[in-house]
């Protein structure tokens, strides 16, 4: 296979030398050595049937290789049935493992190395996901347990599934458990969705549990299988619902060896994002950028995903968004259940690339996977996508810091507070002064408009909810007169829905902030960005 990979980098090479010998020849047409160029062409056209007929080999070779690496996952999940009824004897359960897809095929080297990932994953089923008989029975469920595996193909990725009928994973004690354990503030945790929640099982020594029994406690140890299904180029995700159970889902590559990339540019510099992890590429425009929860982000088809610059979360510039005069190329990506925007400079295509390692001295290099070679020789670093849309939150808060930090440096505008509740009103203020930022309250929408009418504002802050007049009002009668139309307008209310952010922004708002989330740092952000 290695062979193989060689032959597909040395196919690029000639594609690229024919591309140039055919710019070179379309430039010289015209001119007086006319009979030359003719030879040329003539030998072009040769060399390119040349390359078609060793790009067909080069396929067929690979494909035949591939067969002969290519097993059924029948070989590790045969013996997953004994191990689950042991598991089961030992803790005193029934358990009916029910299995599907096993000839389902996977590259013998990925098939050797998931078989303890998905074992540890069953004692988790066992130990802590499935109830005892008794504990069934009260609740009205079959005393014994089931758990299921499944395995199918989806595109280039192999999706193996582990769902027990159990407890299921309650997130509040998820939560609770990420603050006893010093992983996350109260401010951190509240912001969290329930996702993201669960994902805090696979951090390094959490868990829900105060001690540790024979088997692993569901989250004890989860770290080290998803370091394993990372290792192997594949994800891991968790779904979950209380009292009626957990699902493992496990995404793997068909093979390590060749895999189909975008190729993107930063610069003067390219990059590969695996095709596994792209939803899919739009451009956007500037004015479509929205500021909600503090950040920046779009909607697409109704779903609003937060935005970041590629640069950026490699560390190599600034934002590529906010520096582009109309649109910008942007990917998203996506990882587990989370989804990511990045903004680029350019799109370069789509190519079959041959991954190699970066070596043990190169291992520590963030958010890159491994490297290929172009046509031309140059390396292009394969981005680890995963890496990028974990660390995407993190990257975003420490920019946070730095700009509230700037904004504090004098007066930076004056600022409309509507807000009915009158400690909300207050500590909004306090907060805005504290920024040096002039500021007057509103109890609601009539007041609102009345002081708008009698002195200008740099911005003006709503809530939703009022009475006599609302959020939404207020924000439709300023969008329909002329004088105030173009004073930018934040909502920060307790609705803080997916839905409920996509209709404050069609109603003109310009960012959109929860109360149950509220952040000091975000709201001073945003503030700052929009008066500027």
């Amino acid at each position: 296979m290695n062979l193989v990979g060689e032959l597909v980098i040395g196919k690029t090479r000639l594609d690229e030398r024919l591309s140039r010998i055919e710019e070179v020849a379309s430039a010289s047409r015209g001119s007086e050595e006319q009979g030359s160029i003719e030879g040329v062409g003539q030998l072009i056209d040769e060399l390119r049937r040349a390359a078609d007929s060793l790009s067909f080999t080069i396929s067929q070779t690979q494909s035949s290789v591939m067969e002969v690496r290519m097993l059924p996952l029948q070989t590790v999940f045969s013996r997953f049935p004994r191990a689950v009824r042991d598991l089961a004897r030992e803790e005193g359960k029934s358990v009916r493992l029910e299995m599907s897809g096993e000839e389902t095929e996977l590259d013998k080297t990925l098939l050797e190395r998931v078989r303890d990932p998905l074992m540890h994953i069953f004692r988790n089923a066992v130990g802590h996901g499935i109830e005892s008989p008794l504990e069934r029975e009260e609740l009205g469920k079959s005393p014994t347990g089931m758990i299921a595996l499944r395995a199918y193909c989806r595109g280039s990725q192999v999706i193996i599934e582990v769902q027990d009928d159990g407890r299921g994973i309650d997130s509040e004690a998820v939560r609770a458990a990420a603050i006893r354990n010093g992983l996350l503030t109260d401010s951190d945790v509240s912001r969290m969705t329930d996702s993201q929640v669960l994902d805090l099982l696979f951090e390094p020594g959490f868990s829900t549990n105060s001690g540790v029994t024979e088997l692993s406690g569901r989250g004890v140890g989860l770290d080290v299988v998803k370091a394993d299904i990372s290792r192997l180029k594949g994800q891991i995700e968790i779904s979950s619902e209380p009292g009626s159970g957990t699902t493992f889902t496990l995404r793997l590559p068909l093979t390590l060896a060749i895999t189909s990339a975008l190729y993107v540019e930063i610069g003067n510099d390219t990059y590969a994002l695996p095709l596994d992890n792209i939803e899919e590429t739009i451009r956007v425009e500037r004015d479509s950028v929205k500021r909600i929860q503090g950040r920046d982000a779009i909607s697409v088809r109704d779903e609003i995903i937060p935005l970041a610059a590629l640069r950026d979360a490699l560390g190599i510039g600034s934002d590529v968004v906010a520096t582009s005069p109309e649109s910008t190329p942007v990917v998203i990506v996506k990882s587990g259940g989370s989804k990511l925007a990045l903004g680029v400079d350019a799109l370069s295509g789509r190519l079959d690339v041959v991954a190699k390692s970066l070596g043990t001295h190169l291992s520590h290099v963030k958010h890159v996977a491994g490297a290929t070679l172009s046509g031309d020789g140059k390396v292009i670093p394969i981005l680890d996508i995963p890496s990028i849309v974990r660390d995407a939150a993190d990257i975003r808060r420490e920019q946070l810091v730095e700009a509230v930090g700037d904004s504090c440096s004098g007066s930076r505008g004056k600022v409309l507070v509507v807000e009915d509740s009158v400690i909300t009103r207050d500590l909004e203020r306090s907060i805005l002064q504290a920024a040096n930022y002039d500021v007057e309250v509103a109890a609601d929408g009539v007041e609102a408009l009345n002081k708008l009418s009698e002195s200008a504002f740099d911005l003006v802050m709503t809530d939703v909810s009022m009475p006599r007049m609302g959020g939404v009002e207020l924000i439709g009668r300023m969008r329909a007169d002329e004088r105030l139309s173009a004073i930018p307008v934040i909502i920060i209310s307790s609705q803080d829905r997916e839905e409920d952010k996509r209709r404050g922004l069609e109603v003109g708002a310009n960012a959109y902030l929860g109360k149950n989330s509220f952040d000091q740092m975000q709201l001073l952000d945003t503030v700052q960005r929009l008066v500027g």
